[in-house]
């Protein structure tokens, strides 16, 4: 059954950490993969009837995910991936099996999280992700710069990550 879409919201936010460092190896650089990780979080969403599930997400995201940081580098020739392709796919199976009983904890408390956020941010990760609005149009709809909303979008990620964590050790103490 897809996913609907405020699961796959909370799923791409849950996962970001993992799937942006798993992009930074490729490319090497930490701000070409937070533009490809909004790409492959934009892409999920375009294509969310196709997901059949979490655990099909996360394969998916993965997979994805190094498809394009593969053309990017390759794209960029300057960069060079830190990682050899063996190892890329050693690790996308190693991520892509740690979903786990505590997702749907972890999910809940994500939730949570995004509920506590600002009106302000919560519409920016809505037309973000909910209505995949690209960087450029997302500027525009918020009437702001290209770089204050992606320095947006990084800051509420943090914050989400910050908070899940703080609900985690509360949830474990």
């Amino acid at each position: 059954m897809p996913l609907t879409q405020d699961r796959l919201i909370v799923l791409l936010l849950q996962r970001r950490p993992a799937v942006l460092g798993y992009l930074a190896s490729i490319v090497g650089d930490l701000h070409v993969a937070e533009d490809l990780y909004q790409e492959v979080a934009v892409l999920a969403t375009q294509k969310r009837a196709e997901i059949e599930g979490e655990d099909h997400l996360v394969g998916w995201l993965m997979h994805t995910a190094r498809f394009m940081a593969l053309n990017a580098a390759r794209k960029e020739k300057t960069r060079r991936h830190v990682f050899g392709t063996d190892l890329l796919e050693t690790l996308e199976s190693e991520w892509a099996a740690d979903v786990s009983d505590s997702a749907d904890s972890r999910l809940a408390m994500l939730q949570r999280c995004i509920e506590r956020l600002t009106p302000r941010s919560r519409r920016l990760v809505e037309l973000r992700y909910f209505e995949g609005l690209s960087g450029e149009s997302l500027a525009e709809q918020v009437e702001r710069s290209m770089n204050s909303v992606y320095v947006s979008l990084s800051r509420i990620h943090r914050a989400l990550a910050k908070c899940v964590e703080r609900e985690q050790r509360l949830s474990e103490a």
